[in-house]
């Protein structure tokens, strides 16, 4: 497959949510520029704290409907 590519985030933009007392999320997307050849794309990833501390996670983020509109709203809108 490769090595590892250096880029930076461009930009990002999370949105909250709250699901229990103790469980908490934000939800967004990043925009990566790959240092290579200036490509864009975009990560889907969370911050969570499950009471236990704040970690970083991108792997099968799960969005409630309104929190995926709003991340798709702000793409289509070039917020992103």
């Amino acid at each position: 497959m490769g090595g590892k590519t250096q880029g930076k985030i461009e930009h990002l933009r999370f949105f909250h949510q709250e699901r229990a007392k103790n469980k908490q999320f934000w939800k967004g997307i990043e925009r990566l520029k790959f240092d290579s050849d200036d490509r864009i794309e975009y990560r889907f990833c969370y911050w969570a704290n499950l009471g236990d501390g704040w970690k970083w996670g991108q792997f099968c983020p799960f969005y409630p409907k309104d929190i995926l509109v709003k991340v798709l709203d702000a793409l289509n809108n070039e917020e992103i």
